[in-house]
């Protein structure tokens, strides 16, 4: 069975969600932004170890 082309790590949305995120928004921030529900995001975000970068 071919493997899903629509996992969230391939999502350009979802990868832009988490470029923001990174560039230091917040997660209500990157909601409002991106259209995709905060505690989806958030979801997504522990699952992957997305972390902001740090200074």
């Amino acid at each position: 069975m071919d493997a899903n082309p629509n996992t969230p790590k391939t999502i350009p949305r979802l990868q832009h969600a988490f470029k923001l995120y990174q560039a230091g928004m917040s997660d209500v921030d990157v909601a409002r932004n991106t259209g995709i529900k905060r505690t989806t995001f958030i979801r997504y975000r522990k699952k992957y170890r997305i972390f902001k970068n740090e200074l």
